[in-house]
């Protein structure tokens, strides 16, 4: 795999990101929340626990309020709140440029997040996030991945005192393509 540092040759492409812009994750997921909507299908949430796995069909009410739960309009500003590192490449062999933008503050929530672009259309294909939360002796991990038209996966470590659970969910809506 051949990584390219974003080089700024084209002006197209260096305005559409600054040093002062955080992608807007939420605005698409917010887009990808009102296509859900506004499709017939159904959500398949595949819930894995240890060697256990159990699939359901989710209602798009409820997936809307699990992903505002994840995602909140003010979570998704932190970037303009605490200092972030951000990485601009280009991979040739995936055909997709990639914004990543790491946490330099152990306060943030957001302590990762890569936009995965069509260099061809600047559209998201997909965003990765790494969230932490804690709340008293809590600690909540989650990795947390949204594919365009098709899929949110999500890995979750709780942590409370010296119990750790680990689980993995995935909810679907489209067809790989």
């Amino acid at each position: 795999m051949m990584m390219l540092g974003s080089c700024g040759n084209d002006p197209a492409k260096t305005s559409l990101i600054d040093d002062k812009l955080f992608y807007p994750a939420f605005t698409f997921i917010n887009q990808g929340l009102r296509n859900i909507d506004s499709m017939d299908v159904a959500l398949f949430r595949y819930q894995t626990s240890g060697d256990r796995t159990d699939t359901t069909i989710m209602e798009k009410a409820a997936f809307r309020k699990y992903v505002e739960s994840i995602f909140s309009p003010e979570m998704l500003a932190e970037p303009s709140k605490y200092p972030f590192q951000r990485r601009i490449f280009m991979d040739e062999t995936i055909g997709r440029i990639t914004i990543s933008m790491d946490a330099q503050d152990p306060m943030a929530t957001v302590r990762r997040m890569d936009t995965l672009l069509d260099p061809e259309t600047d559209a998201i294909k997909s965003i990765y996030a790494e969230i932490l939360r804690v709340e008293g002796e809590k600690t909540l991990f989650r990795k947390m991945t949204w594919t365009s038209g098709l899929q949110l996966t999500e890995g979750i470590e709780e942590t409370d005192r010296s119990d750790t659970l680990s689980s993995r969910r995935r909810i679907v809506w489209g067809i790989p393509q």
